[in-house]
Order: C-alpha cells, then structure tokens, then sequence
C-alpha cells in the first residue's frame, strides 16, 4: 500500500509529538480531510484550508520534532544517503538541474553585481558550484540543518553556512541580493513569517526565487510525505509570497529535471506592505481550489488498491475459492 522502507530508515511518526495548528496563510483552523494515506504509509493526514484554500499536513509534528527529523533521518529518506559526495550529486542529476536554475536567474537579471546569494536549504551545494560556473562573483551563504552536507558545502565550496534561520548573522541583513528556496519552502513550519523574516536580509533591488512541487499536477502517492508540510497552487503560492511582504513580478509552471511539476516565483520585497497582488492570468475558477481534487483522487486510487488486496489475500486463504480458480485452470 506504501512505499517499502528500508531498515535504516527508523524515524517512529506514531510515536512523535504532534499538533495541529491555524493555517499560516489566513489564521483559520477550518479543514477539510482530503487524504488518510501516505508515501510511507506513516498515518499522515492532508487537509484543505477552508478559508484560503491551502493545502497542508493536520495535525503535524512539532517543531522539535520536525528538527529531530531533519537532523537524523530526512537524507536517509529522501534521497537514500547519509554523507553527500560528488556521485550522489552526479546519480541525482543535481548539476544539471541548477545550472538549469542559475540561467534561468541569469536570465531574469537577478545576478547582476557581486551582492550574495542566500541558499536556503542548500544541502551539499550543488547550487553554489552551478553559480560559480556561471561566472557568479557574490558571496555564497547559505542554511542547512544538516551537519554532514553543511560540513560538505562549506569544505568543497566556500560558503558560509549556518544551521537555521535563527542563526542568521546580523552582518548579513541588508547585504543579500538574491535569497533562493528550491524545494524548500514546502517544508518550513510558517512559510509566511520564514519568508517576512528572510525579506530583512535582502539589500536594496534584492530578489527572491522560490520553486515549489505544483499541487494542481499531483498524480502519484510520492506526492504526499511528511517533509513536506504544504502544498502549493498558484494562488496560494502568490498570497503566502503577498503576505510576506512581496511583491510577485513571476509565477509560472515548468518541468524541473529530477523533480515533479513545480512552480517558480521570482519576487522583491512590497514597497508598501498591503501591495495586492496582480492577477497571474489564471481563469478564474468557482470550483474546490487547486489541488483538493488532486489529492482526493490518489487517496481514493490507493484505498481502492489496498481494498483489493486485502479482497484477494482473504480469498486465497478460503478453501473454496482456492478450488473453484484450481478447477478454472484445468
């Protein structure tokens, strides 16, 4: 029914301390359930916001508990190593993916100049390399909570890395000209207060640039796990950004290599704190916001198939089905 888990992937979701909480996008605690099942087969239960439409794990880990996960056991999970090396970079396709990114941003004129570039969640790197390729002169800083790969990027890159966003140095604010979130943002407790806090540390003419999984292309089981707390559409993409404090210059759709159908956002700190956002040219729909039908069907797609299993596996300890398929295939 879920995913087979290896035996060094022991992280006990039962036991972890929960909670559930007001949706962070509009403060409502009204959900609706629209999933009981999960990539690991963990319990986890995905909820629509009815206020705002967002898309979201309730009740969740705690915040110690999701720090006990990301330092122990999310590597070991997600991308099946403990200790990052150039061949993992090489077997997950990472190179190629940012140097995808950084032209894409080069592209945008958001890495002009020598103002630093912010890697939230940068792992063992692998975009820090791809700026230097691309002739990126700034300063590379980056957070990772995990020691081993912020060990690795700091070693084989230069960078300077911190832990958490708490530890964010001082020095810092106001000297960023890009803050980057590649897959990351769907994982952080508060998405609109992490977003406010890491607006501080842009320099004037700062951008952000945000890629996030499209909830409206979800099709598989994959799509729903414990790292990630959110689930994003376009709208809700837009409003956590707006709320924020950001202003939206893009939103769009695109395919990254590796990674499911996302969207990227580039944005810059709101001259004025209630900037609306503008319309992102998606029609305007009356119906369940984007992503709930998404998500209702692979909850029913995976209930269906374990039904029959549990059908089948009955059967075949009843003696009289057991007779009548041997008569079938004589």
């Amino acid at each position: 029914m879920a995913e087979a888990v290896p035996a060094a992937r022991a992280f006990d979701y039962a036991a972890a301390a929960k909670e559930s909480v007001p949706c962070p996008l509009c403060g409502q605690s009204s959900f609706e359930r629209l999933a009981t099942i999960d990539r690991y087969g963990m319990g986890l239960a995905t909820v629509g916001c009815r206020g705002c439409g967002l898309v979201q794990t309730q009740p969740r880990l705690t915040i110690g508990g999701f720090a006990d996960f990301y330092r122990q056991s999310y590597r070991a999970y997600y991308q099946g190593v403990v200790e990052p090396s150039a061949d993992y970079v090489r077997r997950m396709n990472k190179d190629a993916r940012l140097d995808a990114t950084v032209a894409w941003l080069r592209d945008a004129g958001v890495l002009g100049g020598a103002a630093g570039v912010l890697d939230v969640g940068c792992s063992e790197g692998t975009l820090f390399a791809a700026l230097r390729r691309g002739g990126f002169p700034g300063a590379l800083r980056g957070v990772e909570p995990n020691d081993a790969f912020r060990a690795y990027t700091a070693a084989e890159h230069g960078a300077e890395v911190v832990a958490g966003e708490g530890d964010l140095p001082e020095a810092w604010r106001g000297t960023i000209g890009l803050v980057t979130m590649i897959h990351v943002l769907e994982h952080v407790a508060d998405p609109v207060a992490t977003l406010a806090r890491l607006r501080g540390f842009l320099g004037a003419g700062g951008h952000l640039y945000v890629d996030v999984p499209d909830v409206a292309e979800y099709a598989s089981l994959k799509d729903l796990h414990i790292a990630h707390i959110f689930h994003f559409g376009g709208k809700t993409l837009r409003a956590t950004l707006v709320a924020a404090g950001f202003e939206v210059a893009s939103i769009e759709a695109h395919r990254p290599l590796g990674h499911p159908p996302s969207l990227r956002a580039l944005a810059r700190p709101a001259a004025v704190a209630s900037v609306a956002a503008p319309s992102d040219g998606s029609p305007k729909s009356t119906g369940e916001p984007a992503g709930w039908a998404q998500v209702r069907r692979i909850n029913r797609a995976r209930h269906r198939l374990a039904l029959k299993r549990l059908i089948r596996s009955a059967l075949a300890r009843n003696p009289i089905y057991a007779a009548l398929r041997a008569r079938r295939r004589r």
